[in-house]
């Protein structure tokens, strides 16, 4: 695995923080409104960070033989 990659996946939120603010929304410590956003946030943030890594598993392209 490449740097930038771990980097990328470190980088989201993650289902722990989902879970985190579920258990805080079911004692009414956040409004439901933050909860949405923590929501919407893991799921973007695992969306665009799973897709990057794949990206860069692509394989190299071939070199290029020269004649000579």
């Amino acid at each position: 695995m490449r740097p930038w990659q771990m980097a990328i996946g470190l980088g989201q939120i993650g289902e722990f923080s989902f879970v985190l603010a579920s258990i805080v929304l079911g004692r009414a410590l956040i409004p439901a409104s933050l909860y949405s956003a923590v929501l919407v946030a893991v799921v973007l943030t695992i969306a665009i960070s799973t897709t990057l890594v794949k990206l860069g598993h692509r394989p190299a392209p071939a070199p290029v033989a020269t004649s000579g």
